[in-house]
């Protein structure tokens, strides 16, 4: 059976299709590569670093996951890859390496833990050197036994993130430039890093592409309409509803951008009418669901789509993007780039500036699943969201 979990990570039974993906990513990782995984936010990447995790435990790869989202500073970067390192030294390798080594006076604590591994505590001073952690991470990498997966979950995100914080450009080198040191010279070690955010726009406008250039890059979109269909009606059996051909179809035509986050919403409103009429939805109950979703109750689905523009982005980047957003909401077959840059006219006075700062906030929203480019229109990618920011959002 599977579950119709919404806006989490999915495993096992509630896992969907991505054969493709998976199976190209596997090669890529038993050709020797690292890759790069880009994704615009709820398509399901996450899910699928889950589920290839799954797939190389199985196959006797040792692997680790670490979300970064949340990371503050490098600091913060550097000890949850310790936390999840010392989750896996079974034997000690690590823990000993650390010992010895007097770098190790960087750290508060480190402390064995029975059945686990090691457990680290960090000085509780916030503007110490990361680097003194950072670089006993070498010498911890070279300690580990066969072979091993490390996937690292929005690192674009966090790249973004240290961008805007004091000497942003140059922490954002400092740090690139260790992760790509990190990466080498370590056969037994490969390496997927994934975000929404394109990390190539980042360091594109940083001019930092040769801090990434040993990844492999890797593109994950929305369902097919076909595999949609298929995903809808697995999740009614799953449920014991029967949906005829036309209302499977009218949902995925409804969706117009089929990623599973999208279809989840949409089948849990559908269910919450047939266990209030006992009749299977059909098209009429479509429409009615995806109203409810626009409905001021439901605004939690989407409102983060507006406040992930200010923890991202910051300030006044995020205003600039709401305001590019706002306009492009207006028209269904969107706007020309053109227009865009006179929306930032008076805000930002010199031209080439203005239009450089319009092209990276586009990179931007096209790489985070805002808008689509299509024959220089720039519009929403998914009409959902669009006519949620019409109704909550566009003047």
């Amino acid at each position: 059976m599977m579950r119709n979990k919404i806006g989490v990570p999915v495993c096992g039974d509630d896992f969907f299709d991505r054969k493709d993906k998976t199976a190209q990513i596997r090669h890529l990782l038993n050709q020797g590569n690292n890759v790069l995984l880009l994704a615009p936010r709820r398509v399901g990447k996450t899910s699928l670093m889950r589920r290839l995790q799954e797939l190389e435990n199985e196959h006797g790869l040792k692997s680790i996951f670490v979300d970064v989202s949340d990371c503050a500073d490098e600091r913060a970067f550097v000890k949850e890859l310790y936390k999840e390192l010392g989750k896996i030294d079974k034997s000690g390798g690590i823990f000993n390496v650390l010992q010895k080594n007097p770098a190790v006076n960087a750290l508060k604590s480190l402390k064995k833990v029975e059945g686990y591994g090691f457990a680290i505590e960090f000085n509780g001073n916030e503007a110490e050197d990361w680097q003194k952690a950072a670089e006993l991470l070498y010498d911890c990498l070279d300690k580990l036994s066969g072979k091993h997966l490390f996937m690292v979950d929005e690192v674009p995100v966090f790249t973004l993130r240290l961008s805007k914080l004091d000497a942003g450009a140059q922490r954002v080198a400092d740090f690139l430039h260790w992760f790509r040191k990190l990466r080498q010279n370590r056969e037994n070690i490969q390496w997927i890093a994934a975000g929404s955010i394109g990390l190539d726009t980042v360091t594109a406008r940083l001019k930092l592409g040769g801090a990434i250039n040993d990844f492999a890059i890797v593109k994950l979109g929305a369902f097919s309409d076909e595999v949609a269909g298929e995903f809808i009606v697995k999740l009614a059996e799953s449920h014991k509803i029967h949906l005829k051909p036309d209302t499977v179809k009218h949902i995925v035509a409804k969706i117009g951008w089929p990623m599973p986050y999208y279809l989840q919403l949409v089948f849990s409103e559908l269910f919450n009418l047939f266990n209030e009429s006992g009749k299977a939805p059909d098209v009429a109950a479509v429409d009615k669901s995806y109203e409810n979703l626009l409905s001021p109750s439901n605004k939690g689905y989407f409102d983060h789509w507006i406040q992930r523009l200010t923890d991202e982005l910051g300030k006044p980047d995020d205003l600039y993007a709401l305001e590019l957003l706002d306009i492009a909401a207006k028209d269904p077959k969107g706007v020309l780039c053109s227009n865009f840059d006179m929306a930032l006219d008076g805000k930002i006075n010199d031209a080439d500036k203005r239009n450089e700062k319009t092209q990276y906030l586009l990179d931007i929203l096209e790489n985070d699943g805002y808008l689509v480019n299509t024959e220089g229109r720039f519009a929403f990618r998914s009409p959902l969201l669009r006519d949620f920011w019409l109704r909550r959002r566009a003047k």
